[in-house]
């Protein structure tokens, strides 16, 4: 069990992803821990943010060992580190072509997120930006979290274990859409939490979060299934910055 595993993992990739996961978190921490927060705090912020830091490594540790056990029984993972690490050499077409595939998507992403938006969820916007609006330079730090740490946890992780799932009852493609689907709802309804916090979780807050996201985590989940998760993770950081420095700038 053990030589199987051994040979089921790529432990220099999972070392490189956990590192990057926790630079991830740390970049987030500026954009979470907001002056208003930080006064509500029950102990020492140093205390918190270290609880933060350990607990993410830990959640991250353990999606990233099963998302890449269970993706090379499927043909997922993280295509560009693994033959990095296992000695491949990685031509530099291959690499600039993946990366403008991915920040290509996701500004498109990105900008088709800010016109569904201003033309159906206007009010929500508003009453959002109203009670939280980062400086852009905190919202481009999260998007380090958004681009590494969530596609971990959703694609690499959620999406190639239900996948793999979905997979073992019918060998198909729709098992794999059925599994990006799935992970774009699961994607929409995390962001539930922060936003009831700011705003009542009304109809039209619920809808939003859920369409927007949705269609967000489908393009990722495709792309991670084609591409690979390094795609993805450009991806999601490029609709990240869209939406959270480059609008900045606009409102």
């Amino acid at each position: 069990m053990i030589n199987n595993i051994r040979t089921c993992i790529h432990w220099k990739v999972f070392f490189a992803l956990l590192g990057s996961s926790i630079v991830g978190t740390l970049a987030v921490l500026p954009y979470v821990f907001m002056p208003e927060v930080v006064k509500k705090l029950p102990v020492s912020l140093w205390i918190v943010v270290s609880a933060q830091v350990v607990q993410s490594a830990l959640l991250c540790a353990f999606c990233i060992f099963i998302g890449l056990l269970l993706g090379r029984k499927i043909g997922m993972g993280a295509p560009l580190l693994e033959d990095y690490f296992g000695g491949v050499p990685i031509a530099a077409d291959r690499v600039r072509r993946l990366l403008e595939i991915g920040a290509a998507t996701g500004a498109i992403v990105g900008v088709t997120l800010v016109l569904i938006d201003v033309l159906f969820f206007a009010r929500v916007a508003l009453a959002l930006t109203a009670t939280f609006k980062p400086a852009w330079w905190k919202g481009f730090l999260a998007s380090f979290y958004g681009g590494i740490c969530e596609e971990i946890l959703l694609r690499l992780f959620l999406m190639t274990t239900l996948s793999w799932l979905f997979l073992k009852i019918r060998a198909s493609a729709g098992s794999i859409w059925t599994a990006n689907v799935v992970t774009s709802i699961v994607f929409g309804l995390g962001h539930l939490p922060l936003t009831a916090s700011l705003i009542a979780l009304t109809p039209a807050v619920v809808a939003r979060a859920l369409i927007l996201n949705g269609i967000a985590g489908v393009a990722f989940g495709w792309l991670y299934w084609k591409k690979g998760l390094e795609t993805a993770m450009v991806a999601h950081f490029t609709t990240d910055i869209v939406l959270h420095v480059i609008v900045v700038f606009f409102l």
